[in-house]
């Protein structure tokens, strides 16, 4: 018999406590022609000591339902920064975020943006561009 209720018991507990769900989000690579493909422009503008890169992109067809842009610096367990960034919808239909940073830094900056499924299931497709595969750092003084 106690068998039985401690079967029960579990069956009961494991039917009613909360489980964890975690969303799916593809990560893509972005190479530059599929940056072209998808309307990305990826740019960098050197100073004397830092460089200012901007993503511009346009607001409709695939990229349409993003949620938000991350600037990523560093990788894997060498991650110095992750945030969000803030987009400037001043361009009707585009929408353009900017970062400023170092030189020496610019090779370990990647720009993800993400954008939900529209079924309404559960995570997305992360776009991650990393800078140094789409613009000449070794041009960016």
């Amino acid at each position: 018999m106690k068998p039985t209720f401690t079967l029960f018991a579990a069956a009961l507990f494991f039917t009613l406590a909360p489980t964890p769900c975690f969303a799916i989000w593809d990560v893509l690579i972005v190479s530059k022609q599929e940056a072209k493909e998808l309307g990305f422009d990826v740019r960098a503008t050197a100073g004397k000591k830092y460089t200012q890169v901007t993503l511009e992109f346009s607001a409709d067809g695939k990229l349409k339902d993003f949620t938000q842009i991350n600037m990523k610096l560093g990788k894997g367990d060498d991650l110095i920064v992750s945030a969000p960034l803030r987009e400037d919808r001043s361009k009707p239909g585009r929408i353009l975020v900017g970062v400023t940073l170092g030189h020496t830094q610019l090779d370990k900056l990647a720009l993800t943006v993400m954008v939900p499924y529209r079924d309404g299931g559960l995570g997305g497709v992360a776009y991650e561009l990393r800078v140094k595969d789409l613009v000449d750092v070794k041009n960016t003084p």
